[in-house]
C-alpha cells in the first residue's frame, strides 16, 4: 500500500514537473494555442457569506443570486487539475458554506495540489476535519480590537475567530496560517495591534493590501487615497518594527503614490507582461471561467463547455494573443495595475 501511494505521488510530481516546464516555454515562446495546462487554479466555492463586512463589494450590488460550486462542476475539474502545482479556494463568499465543500478539498489533495484556503475564521469549529487537506489557511482580519473588528466584519464574532483559531493550532496536522488584512480608513490606526494579535496566536505572517474601488461612489469614504500615504507610511514602520521583534513576516502590498496617471496607462506601452492567462484559470462558483481575478470577462462555462475545450477555445486564445503583440490590447488590461509594463 505504502508502495503504491509513493508510486502514485512520484507520477503526479513528474507529470507537474513536465507541465511546468511546457508552460514556462510556451509563455516564453508566446504560444496561442497550449499543450500545457494551468499550474495555478484558482476556485471560488460559493458566494454565499455569513458576513455583511463593510468593505464587502456585496453591499453595492442591487440584486444578488446565490451560487455554490456544484459538485457535477467539482467533478468535471478532478482530471484537469492533475498537473496543477497550487490551488487557492477563495472567492466571494465563505467556502465552508458550501456543502460539497469536503469533496473539493479531498479531490484537490487527491490531486497532489497545495491547497490554500481563504476563509473569515468564524466556523472552523466546525470544520475540523476538512483541515487535513488544506495546506495553508488565509484568514481575514482587519481589526486587533473587538469593537473595530466587529464594526467592520458585520456578522463575525471577534473571541470565537479567536478561539477558532486556538483550536486549529492544538490540531496534530494543521495547515500553515496567515492573517489577510484589507486595509482602509477605518482600521488604518489599529493595524499593528493585528501585529499582535498575531504573536499571541501564533500567526507566522500577515500580509496587508488595500479596499479596491468598486465603482464610482462605492466605499469612497473608507478607501486610501494619496493624501494618506504619509500616516500610512508612518504606520507601515511600525508594523515592520513589531513583526521584526516577534518574528513575524509582514507583507505590506500597499502603495497609493503612483507616477504614472490613469490616462497614461493605455497607449505609452510597448510591452504588457502578464503570463496569467497562460499559467492560470479562475472557476466561479456559478461554473463561470475567467482568466484570473481582474478581468470579468468570460472564457467559458462548465455547465456549458469542456474544461480543456474552454482553456484552448477562442476567447483564452484572443487574450493571449492580445498580450503577446499579436493583436491589439484589450482596454482593461492595458489598465490593469498587476501586470509589468515597459515603457516605450
Amino acid at each position: 500500500m505504502i508502495f503504491m501511494m509513493n508510486f502514485r505521488n512520484y507520477i503526479l510530481s513528474y507529470r507537474k514537473k513536465n507541465n511546468e516546464l511546457l508552460n514556462l516555454n510556451e509563455i516564453e515562446n508566446k504560444r496561442i494555442n497550449l499543450k500545457s495546462t494551468p499550474r495555478w487554479v484558482i476556485i471560488d466555492p460559493t458566494n454565499i457569506c455569513n458576513c455583511r463586512c463593510i468593505i464587502c463589494f456585496r453591499n453595492y450590488l442591487e440584486t444578488f443570486k446565490p451560487h455554490e460550486l456544484s459538485e457535477k462542476n467539482i467533478s468535471k475539474l478532478s482530471s484537469f487539475l492533475g498537473k496543477a502545482t497550487e490551488v487557492s479556494l477563495m472567492g466571494t463568499g465563505e467556502s465552508f458554506l458550501n456543502k460539497n465543500f469536503s469533496s473539493l478539498a479531498k479531490m484537490c489533495k487527491k490531486q497532489g495540489l497545495y491547497t490554500n484556503l481563504s476563509t473569515n475564521g468564524t466556523l472552523l469549529d466546525k470544520n475540523l476535519d476538512v483541515l487535513q487537506y488544506i495546506d495553508a489557511l488565509s484568514i481575514s482580519f482587519d481589526a486587533g480590537t473587538k469593537d473595530l473588528f466587529e464594526r467592520i466584519r458585520r456578522g463575525a464574532d471577534f473571541e470565537k475567530v479567536m478561539s477558532n483559531i486556538r483550536l486549529v493550532n492544538t490540531l496534530s496536522k494543521k495547515p500553515f496560517i496567515k492573517f489577510q488584512v484589507t486595509v482602509s480608513k477605518e482600521n488604518l490606526n489599529d493595524l499593528p495591534n493585528i501585529i499582535q494579535r498575531a504573536n499571541e496566536l501564533g500567526i507566522h505572517e500577515v500580509s496587508y493590501a488595500p479596499v479596491y474601488p468598486m465603482g464610482k461612489g462605492y466605499m469612497e469614504h473608507i478607501i486610501l487615497v494619496e493624501a494618506d500615504s504619509t500616516a500610512l507610511r508612518a504606520i507601515e514602520n511600525k508594523i515592520l518594527q513589531l513583526a521584526d521583534k516577534y518574528g513575524i513576516k509582514a507583507v505590506f502590498n500597499i502603495f497609493l503614490d503612483s507616477n504614472l496617471k490613469e490616462s497614461e496607462l493605455v497607449v505609452p506601452f510597448k510591452d504588457i507582461h502578464c503570463s496569467a492567462p497562460w499559467r492560470m484559470i479562475y472557476i466561479e462558483c456559478t461554473g463561470k471561467v475567467r482568466p484570473c481575478c481582474n478581468l470579468e470577462k468570460h472564457m467559458g462555462d462548465l455547465n456549458k463547455d469542456n474544461i480543456k475545450k474552454i482553456w484552448n477555445g477562442k476567447y483564452y486564445q484572443e487574450l493571449r494573443a492580445s498580450l503577446s503583440g499579436q493583436s491589439q490590447i484589450n482596454p482593461f488590461c492595458a489598465k490593469c495595475k498587476d501586470v509589468i509594463r515597459t515603457l516605450k
